[in-house]
Formats: C-alpha cells, structure tokens, sequence
C-alpha cells in the first residue's frame, strides 16, 4: 500500500464513535440555534428506534431541498421524505412503506427520467445483503428498482465513474466483523438502474489487525484531475484513484488514525 499524501485533496471530516468532530480548526466561532423540529415516520416507528439514514434531495421536483429518511423498524418499516416549503418549514411525512427497509443509502438519478432515486444497504441475518435501487416517482415516493447481491457488512457511494454520463456505484463489504480482509466492489451504470460488476478488489485492513470492516465510503475528486476517486474509512482514511477510465488500482493508505465510523468531504481549509 502506498501513503495517502495527495496534493489539493480534499478535506474530511469525521463523525468518530464517541461523537468527536475533527476538522481543521476554526479562528472564529460559529454559533447554531435550534430550529423547528419534525417527527419523521410512521406512529409505530415513534417507539422503535427511529431512523437509520437522512439525505437530502429534491425528491418532489420542486427546486427546494427535502430530507429523506430510512426507517428500517420492525412494523414501520419505509423510505420517509419530508417536503421542504423553502421557507424554513418542512410539511408532512410522504411515506413509502416497504417489506424491508435499508439502513444506509445514497441518492442519485440511476435511470436518468429527472426524478431522484435512491440506493440502499439492506442486510439479512444469513449474512447476506443486497444493494436496493428505489426509483423515485418525483413526487416524494418511491418504487422498488433492481437489487444487487452482496455481503452482509457493506457502505455504498455513487457518481459518475467512467465519465459515461451514467450514475455508477461502488461499495465496500466483507463477510463478518474484525475481518482483516475486505472488498471495495465498482459497478457501471448502464442509465437503466441496471448495473454490471467491473471490479473487486481485495483489501487488506490498514490497521493490521482485525477491525470493523470499512464504515463508510464517498466518491469525490481528490487529486484535482476531473476525475472521480474513492476514498473509504477503515478506522484511518484509505483511498484509490480513478484511472480516468473508471479503473482503481493502487490502495493509498492515510497517515492520520482515528476511530471514525462517518465522514464527509469538503473544502474545509479553502486550499
């Protein structure tokens, strides 16, 4: 593996464990204050659990921005979506219900008709897992797409790999916790919602010893080029750049460790 040292990379900012935010420090504060707050899903799931997953997205064509959620809860399992008023108010609960509902996703357009669908982990306990593309109608709800066949244990991230104008998907898994091995998997998007396996490949843990297979992975631009690479959190940052054919080989390894479970990519330090 080679060190992670990549010039005007972008900046991550990581959700550890315990809940501790690192990211570069600040000159000045920044105050929040506490807006409206809204419950999100069905009356049952009000006393099991809540939600395991938000983004954020136009997913009623409306040109503002609305939340969506997961909400994998025996009972009251669904895809929630909150419409965004643009007025700082949200307004009730657009529900899709489902048989089983992921708890980790992402949003993209895989079958490119304008309307914002979503992907999402669903596990099974035969450890086992599917990768899930629900088809968004534009009007908040959603529709069941194909589903793909991977591990239990997996984190998903999608974009535009192969610059083919096509949403791909690329995903880390394994096949139980503390393996020391595990899979970072690239898929090409065929603007369907179809897709087809273009890589696996095989990573070894960056710590050395046993871990939680890698907790969250994101796509973006690190290295300036136009291209977009991948980088993943195994308990350090570990990335692969794109061959600017949609190919990633070499595993760059970060010198910074932290327990991280999330992160976020962003130009924090304005380099």
């Amino acid at each position: 593996m080679n060190i992670f040292n990549i010039s005007r990379c972008r900046s991550i900012l990581y959700l550890s464990v315990c809940f501790i935010l690192t990211v570069p420090v600040f000159s000045q504060s920044i105050q929040f204050r506490m807006g409206i707050q809204y419950y999100a899903g069905t009356e049952a799931s009000r006393f099991n659990g809540g939600i395991s997953w938000l983004s954020k997205g136009d997913f009623t064509n409306d040109g503002w921005e609305d939340i969506l959620v997961f909400n994998p809860q025996a009972d009251s399992e669904s895809i929630t979506v909150m419409p965004n008023y643009g007025d700082g108010t949200l307004g009730d609960p657009i529900i899709t219900r489902l048989d089983q509902a992921p708890t980790d996703g992402v949003a993209g357009d895989f079958n490119e008709d304008g309307n914002l669908d979503v992907l999402g982990a669903i596990t099974f306990p035969n450890d086992t897992g599917i990768a899930q593309i629900y088809f968004g109608q534009g009007n908040g709800t959603f529709i069941i797409g194909p589903a793909y066949a991977v591990a239990r244990k997996f984190k998903l991230a999608a974009a535009d790999l192969n610059r083919d104008t096509h949403t791909d998907m690329a995903l880390t898994y394994a096949f139980n916790d503390y393996d020391t091995l595990y899979h970072v998997a690239i898929y090409f998007g065929d603007g369907t919602g179809g897709m087809a396996l273009s890589q696996d490949i095989l990573v070894r843990s960056g710590i050395g010893w046993g871990s939680i297979p890698a907790t969250d992975i994101r796509a973006s631009d690190l290295n300036a080029d136009g291209f977009t690479d991948l980088v993943w959190l195994d308990y350090m940052p570990m990335a692969m750049l794109n061959d600017h054919t949609g190919r990633f080989d070499s595993v760059l390894v970060s010198t910074a460790w932290l327990m991280g479970e999330y992160m976020e990519l962003g130009e924090f330090n304005g380099d």
